[in-house]
């Protein structure tokens, strides 16, 4: 919590202090301050798709974590969407193109391993 507070000072963008809230509230069990935080963010315009991307994996929200990126596996957007592979709880076969092209190369897709501290995902 300490860390929280010097860092809700810092000159970060918006969204990643957002990140910072909710995964807090994650961690400390407050799951419907930290949902409503990451809906707030899903919501607003303009914000940075891998951080909202991030919010709601903490946020517990797999799926919308997932919709928010499919757009991104067709070939003309590829190259983003492999860059999200650098997140250990991203998982690349849940996207078809993707997937395919990793396969045609030769590679092997990363174990998933999931957010520490995230939020449950809804039932």
């Amino acid at each position: 919590a300490r860390v929280l507070q010097a860092f809700r000072t810092s000159d970060y963008p918006h969204e990643v202090h957002l990140l910072a809230e909710v995964r807090q509230a994650c961690a400390e069990g407050r799951i419907g301050e930290a949902r409503a935080l990451a809906d707030r963010a899903l919501a607003r315009p303009g914000s940075g798709l891998r951080q909202r991307w991030q919010i709601a994996q903490t946020a517990g929200y797999v799926d919308r974590a997932e919709a928010l990126l499919r757009p991104l596996d067709a070939r003309q957007s590829l190259a983003t969407l492999t860059q999200f592979q650098v997140y250990p709880s991203f998982d690349s076969t849940r996207f078809p193109r993707l997937s395919a092209g990793l396969r045609n190369q030769g590679l092997v897709p990363q174990p998933v391993s999931p957010l520490p501290r995230a939020c449950p995902r809804p039932p």
